[in-house]
């Protein structure tokens, strides 16, 4: 988060023109229902960086302050709220949106306005894909995909002669190629898929 931050003032600066006037960023997040936790936890990280850079001195002398919205990790509000922070709390940039779906709902808004949307939780690989030149030319991630976090790790596992790995999740079962080895030397892949009452064994 701290990077994301600093990420976000590193654009501020470039645009940065009132001399005292404080910059605003936008953080969405899910600060309600059964992830909240995790929300809450990126909100303290924010306002931890925040009070670094602003007891530096700020952006161009600016103070930052951060106006979070609480998408609840459902498109429908994150949507909207999204749209208050740039139409409303007029901010200058955004952080989010910690739940892919509602990333993936944002993507067209943030476009649309020419907003700058710094991804710095979301892992899928189809954020990496649809970013920057060709893609969506507001949308920046800072952090590996899904995708290069399982290579890099099954290429540490295949170097210490690990042949078979077990993936223990959540109830929701991950798609066969989220447990795909992808070439990179790994024999059997395990991916139970567990859940109360489940006794799949998945795929080996």
């Amino acid at each position: 988060m701290k990077r994301a931050v600093l990420l976000l003032a590193g654009f501020i600066a470039a645009t940065a023109a009132q001399a005292a006037e404080p910059i605003r960023i936008g953080i969405t997040t899910v600060l309600s229902g059964p992830t909240a936790d995790r929300g809450q936890s990126e909100q303290y990280g924010a306002q931890l960086a925040l009070n670094q850079i602003n007891e530096a001195g700020g952006v161009l002398g600016r103070p930052v302050e951060a106006y979070y919205a609480d998408n609840a990790c459902k498109p429908a509000i994150g949507v909207p709220e999204t749209k208050r922070l740039i139409e409303q709390e007029h901010v200058s940039v955004l952080i989010g949106a910690l739940c892919t779906p509602v990333t993936h709902a944002i993507m067209p808004v943030i476009a649309e306005a020419k907003m700058p949307l710094v991804i710095a939780t979301s892992a899928g690989q189809d954020f990496v894909d649809a970013s920057g030149v060709g893609g969506n030319d507001y949308a920046f991630k800072t952090i590996p995909s899904e995708v290069d976090i399982t290579r890099g790790l099954i290429r540490w596992l295949a170097s210490k002669s690990v042949k078979s790995v077990a993936i223990v999740g959540r109830c929701r079962r991950l798609p066969p190629g989220q447990c795909d080895c992808n070439g990179e030397g790994c024999a059997r892949c395990w991916n139970p898929g567990y859940g109360p009452g489940n006794a799949d064994r998945g795929h080996d």
